[in-house]
């Protein structure tokens, strides 16, 4: 297998960003309120003694005080300009131009009435007549070129477009015209993310970013570092600590991976899939950041405070060694008598561990959680339908939905009637082809959401204030469901289980969102 070969091959860091953009890519939500045709949220046991991690996001507001506000003097211009490396070019938007040329408007757009207010520069990319965002999509090249293509849509740029032309047509945000900026970064490269960062930032001097898991891991830290907003996806990528660390200037509709996992486990116990009494789980993870820490950490106290009985295997950073280790690691987890396994590591190492577990004639029951990406269809569709047949996994996402007949949640059905409206391909598969642009979606909704409690001549630290006063995001589409408040710029707020079907090679949603325990 191609992708198998890849995995052998390629850098370490190139696998583990590769495989943390397929998590984020699908993972995701419902809103304020979930509309009377879906599910409804049913509250559930916390885990017993688990110790939380991060659920508050204690850091709020840090950096990005007024003095960082630069005086905007971006011009609304149109066209295809190529500027940067990393591929960034000048968005060309319709709509009419917004505001009075005295610098007064009464449009009320996003961001609530501006009648008799002076508009005025007030930060990067905000003038008084236009506000300047950028769109960085994600560039996998390499990835492609093992042949492991993830089929998503090409029009995302076309999405983005339609994004911001119904906002202007709408009013615009903040009385002024939504100006846009697009640009590729290749998380397979952490000069290219880092390029995309400062080509966003120091070059174009945007507003806020909107990050379709354009930017992985640690390389989101140069976003709080140049006190630029990100609208992220890949908040499974890091831990809470990191989140924190980043003073609010990192937004996700979904959830840390520490907070995740502590999720899983109170599910899993809660549906009888691991406890007290309740065989014995074997836990296979990657020694790569944030595993270690969240592992050893977070999880295994947990599960010891629950009496859940566990033997854990950690696999090795390096790709090719990885992958000489998984017989030896199903051949530990066999003897050490575990009749369950927790796939936590790169998919390809788990597709490996799977075939070399069934090969052992060892069937164990497999669960996973969003950590991977291992709870989609197009990370998973090359496991063993007999061995993986069954396996059960926990998404604050829509996978499975689809399978399932679920109706779209509110900010999905958004994104689709604006997409349809300018003439593009309707949305179908939210969690697949069409995860991308549902990111993006989500991403612009929960920006003009929190661009409603800004001032009228915001600061990029004003945005940063407001995004707890959003609440229960309404338009939420990335996540089953997003709640931001004091301190709080992360979502996952809801969780689903799926189950593995062989006969498809696919999940399907097999229970209702609850709520979230952490």
């Amino acid at each position: 297998m191609r992708v198998s070969l890849w995995a052998r091959e390629a850098p370490r860091s190139h696998v583990v960003t590769t495989c943390a953009i397929v998590l984020a890519l699908f993972a995701g939500a419902v809103a304020l309120a979930v509309p009377a045709t879906r599910h409804t949220l049913a509250a559930g046991p916390a885990l017993p003694g688990a110790q939380a991690a991060g659920g508050g996001d204690a850091s709020t507001n840090a950096g990005g005080t007024a003095a960082d506000a630069a005086n905007g003097g971006d011009a609304a211009g149109g066209g295809a300009t190529a500027v940067g490396a990393s591929g960034v070019t000048r968005g060309s938007v319709s709509g009419s131009r917004l505001g009075a040329s005295g610098g007064s408007s009464s449009s009320t757009g996003a961001g609530g009435s501006t009648a008799g207010a002076t508009l005025k520069a007030s930060d990067n990319g905000v003038t008084k007549d236009t506000i300047k965002v950028g769109f960085l999509n994600v560039q996998i090249g390499g990835f492609d070129a093992t042949g492991f293509a993830l089929g998503f849509r090409q029009d995302l740029t076309d999405v983005e477009k339609a994004l911001v032309d119904n906002a202007n047509k709408e009013g615009g945000v903040r009385g002024r015209k939504v100006i846009y900026v697009t640009g590729n970064s290749d998380p397979l490269s952490e000069t290219s993310m880092r390029a995309g960062c400062i080509t966003m930032t120091d070059d174009q001097k945007v507003f806020a970013v909107f990050d379709q898991t354009a930017t992985t891991g640690t390389a989101l830290g140069c976003f709080p570092e140049k006190h630029t907003p990100n609208f992220t996806s890949n908040a499974g990528t890091v831990d809470s600590p990191f989140w924190q660390k980043a003073g609010g200037y990192l937004i996700s509709g979904g959830s840390t991976f520490d907070r995740g996992i502590l999720d899983w486990a109170s599910l899993s116990i809660e549906d009888g899939l691991i406890g007290k009494g309740k065989g014995k789980l074997g836990i296979l993870s990657d020694d790569c950041a944030p595993d270690p820490d969240v592992v050893d950490k977070v999880l295994k106290p947990s599960l010891t405070k629950s009496g859940v009985d566990y033997a854990d295997v950690r696999l090795s950073c390096d790709a090719g060694t990885a992958q000489q280790q998984v017989s030896a690691a199903a051949l530990t987890l066999r003897r050490a008598g575990v009749d369950r396994v927790l796939l936590l590591p790169l998919f390809t190492s788990a597709q490996s561990f799977v075939q070399d577990a069934e090969a052992q004639a060892w069937t164990p029951q497999y669960l996973v959680m969003d950590k991977q990406g291992l709870v989609l269809d197009a990370t998973t569709q090359g496991f063993s339908p007999t061995a993986f047949d069954g396996a059960r996994g926990t998404t604050y996402g829509h996978s499975g939905e689809d399978k399932a007949g679920v109706p779209h949640s509110a900010g999905v059905k958004r994104c689709n009637d604006i997409i349809v409206a300018a003439g593009l391909p309707p949305i179908t598969d939210q969690m697949g082809k069409d995860g991308l642009a549902v990111a993006a979606c989500d991403a612009f909704f929960t920006w003009t959401q929190a661009m409603q409690f800004t001032p009228v001549n915001p600061t990029r630290a004003d945005l940063v204030a407001a995004i707890p006063r959003v609440g229960n995001n309404p338009l939420s589409a990335f996540a089953l469901k997003a709640t931001f408040g004091p301190g709080k710029y992360q979502g996952g707020d809801a969780y689903a289980r799926v189950q593995w079907q062989g006969s498809c090679r696919c999940w399907v949603q097999i229970k209702p969102p609850v709520a979230a325990r952490f």
